[in-house]
């Protein structure tokens, strides 16, 4: 938090501890700012309980701890007293312009009497002592007619807000305008202590809303131009059955290369088909490899043919379905007959 000064932080010194005194004895004194009618005595003796709490808090310097006891104590009984703690710690967390605010509210509701009149010029002094290190923001409009909506990190503000240099705590601020017509325009502004700052949002500048929402017309262009990108159930199994049938034409090209390489072996052994009475039984292997190699490479050029076919018909025919679809989709037909009195008769017009 940004330093006070020495006198003014030496004053402060003395009169947290008369304040903190006063805050305690308004909320338990037994005819002190009466509790309202639906909160329970029960809820009210564990109010006083988290008071003390937070009052123990404060003292050992646990600002948040401290700051989130004494709103739950003003859910229950709110005083000028506990509007007043509520303030001082936020001024300790350098919440400046809540501090601000929370002082000028205990300001207005403090009881007249002596202890009032002691917590009220208690707050006022560290008002005044804050009016001058709160951040300011000012929110303006241009252009805009009546009905347009301010909001302020989602709180929306009243209409005699805007235009006013408002106290803030520092740190980073989302303003949003929601108008009828546009598009909610949003606007982030960083606040430092001591420091202005503004936002101004203009007409102009947003952006006109739409409804985005397709006719029935438009749908049907939009169906009509738009090619079909989903994929058909059977053109995935189409693609697998070209792939195998490139594989086993690829293995009929290999046995018929050992077919064809064995017969050369067997005609170089055996000129004029005449075989050497020694190797009978190795030209007879070969022989039998070869025979065998030639049967294996003909059954797998066949089924790498009926493969290869089936996948081109499974790929191929899903395409002429969706075609058929999108045409039957697109179809309309009309009948007009003619008027009551008029020569009968009837037209049919439509489009395929």
């Amino acid at each position: 938090m940004t330093s006070l000064g020495r006198p003014v932080q030496a004053r402060k010194t003395r009169t947290l501890a008369v304040a903190t005194a006063l805050a305690a004895l308004a909320f338990y004194a037994p005819g002190a700012a009466a509790a309202p009618p639906e909160v329970s005595s029960a809820e009210v003796v564990a109010a006083r309980e988290l008071f003390r709490d937070a009052t123990a808090d404060f003292d050992a310097e646990r600002y948040e701890a401290a700051l989130a006891k004494f709103r739950r104590v003003a859910d229950v009984r709110e005083t000028a007293q506990v509007r007043f703690n509520i303030a001082q710690c936020e001024e300790r967390l350098g919440k400046l312009g809540s501090a601000l605010g929370d002082y000028e509210l205990a300001q207005r509701e403090t009881t007249a009497d002596a202890k009032g009149d002691e917590t009220q010029r208690i707050a006022r002094d560290h008002a005044e002592s804050l009016r001058s290190q709160s951040p300011r923001l000012t929110v303006t409009l241009k252009g805009f007619d009546s009905g347009a909506e301010v909001f302020l990190d989602g709180a929306r503000l009243a209409s005699v807000s805007v235009g006013i240099a408002l106290p803030v705590d520092s740190g980073k601020h989302v303003v949003e305008v929601r108008a009828s017509g546009y598009e909610p325009a949003k606007r982030e502004v960083l606040a430092a202590n001591g420091q202005k700052a503004r936002v101004e949002i203009d007409r102009a500048s947003l952006t006109t809303a739409t409804d985005t929402a397709p006719s029935a017309t438009s749908a049907a262009e939009a169906n009509d131009a738009a090619p079909v990108t989903k994929t058909h159930p059977l053109r995935p199994w189409g693609i697998v059955s070209l792939v195998t049938g490139a594989a086993l034409g690829a293995g009929a090209v290999g046995f018929l290369a050992s077919h064809n390489g064995a017969v050369t072996a067997l005609n170089e052994a055996c000129p004029g088909g005449v075989c050497p009475q020694s190797r009978q039984t190795e030209l007879q292997s070969k022989l039998d490899g070869a025979s065998r190699d030639q049967s294996l490479s003909i059954g797998l050029t066949i089924g790498a043919g009926v493969a290869a076919v089936t996948g081109i018909v499974l790929i191929a025919l899903p395409g002429r379905a969706d075609r058929a679809t999108r045409a039957a989709q697109n179809s309309s037909a009309r009948v007009t007959l003619g008027a009551a009195g008029a020569d009968v008769g009837a037209s049919f017009t439509g489009s395929f």
